[in-house]
């Protein structure tokens, strides 16, 4: 990816940060949800990082369960 792609993205990151998640928790309303930042938010930055690092993350389990079921109706199609 370029440099320029990259920049794109993390703006649209921040950006999308920026509404979705500052202006809900600027309301007092939200605080108990919002607070403690640490609970929420380290997480998150941490299963993003895993996403956007690792493309094969997403749907694994899933991906792993159908291959199994996949293998077990071919052993069952072959026994007949």
């Amino acid at each position: 990816m370029s440099l320029i792609t990259n920049i794109n993205q993390l703006a649209y990151y921040l950006q999308a940060f920026w509404s979705v998640v500052v202006m809900s928790c600027i309301q007092p309303i939200n605080w108990e949800y919002c607070l403690p930042v640490d609970t929420w938010l380290l997480p998150a930055l941490e299963e993003a990082w895993v996403i956007k690092t690792d493309p094969n993350f997403l749907y694994r389990n899933e991906r792993e369960y159908l291959d199994r079921i996949k293998l077990i109706d071919n052993i069952s199609n072959v026994e007949h």
